[in-house]
């Protein structure tokens, strides 16, 4: 009787040997596509590249422009480059000033003037946040009928929404009324 069971077992055995497997599922990957299987390998995972700077351009409102008997009172006003400025300030507009709004500005960021100026103008104040800054008459390289770029610093700054920016003119020290300078635009450019 044992044998009989013994024999039993081994057929048993046998056929469950023979018996054909499950396939083993594989990764597909659809046709044309190179994308290879994903590692395990955590310091082969590709990194993630920093996002590029953003510039962000300001320009004053014309609405804004308070220069009250300003030699240059015409914000359309175009030199050689054919743009068109936002701001005109003489020697001769010592205590007038003009405001624009700035957009939210948080971080650190590297700010620069692009402006058109006489070898000879004026003195200049900017006021805005917690920022003070006073360009000395005839601090600014003549431009030659050129837009060019004053570097005004890297700042950190914590600008709200609605902050605006004051612009004054101080005179020219060496008492030349043609003495100018114009405002093209201010340029905000984070500083990652």
């Amino acid at each position: 009787m044992k044998s009989f069971a013994c024999i039993g077992l081994l057929i048993l055995a046998a056929l469950m040997a023979c018996a054909p497997q499950p396939p083993v599922p594989t990764p597909t990957v659809s046709p044309g596509s190179s994308s290879p299987a994903p590692s395990t390998n955590p310091s082969s995972a590709p990194s993630t590249p920093p996002l590029p700077p953003v510039e962000i351009s300001v320009q004053a409102e014309t609405a804004t422009r308070i220069l009250a008997e300003a030699k240059f009172p015409r914000s359309e006003s175009r030199g050689a480059t054919g743009k068109v400025f936002v701001m005109m300030f003489s020697g001769g507009d010592a205590g007038s000033s003009a405001s624009l709004e700035l957009p939210v500005l948080q971080g650190r960021y590297k700010v620069s003037m692009n402006y058109l100026n006489h070898p000879d103008s004026p003195e200049f104040k900017l006021d805005f946040a917690d920022k003070h800054l006073l360009l000395p008459a005839g601090s600014s390289e003549n431009t030659d009928g050129a837009l060019k770029i004053k570097d005004l610093g890297v700042m950190d700054l914590s600008v709200p929404a609605g902050s605006r920016m004051l612009m004054t003119v101080g005179g020219n020290t060496r008492g030349k009324e043609n003495a100018w300078i114009g405002i093209d635009y201010f340029t905000f450019t984070p500083v990652l």
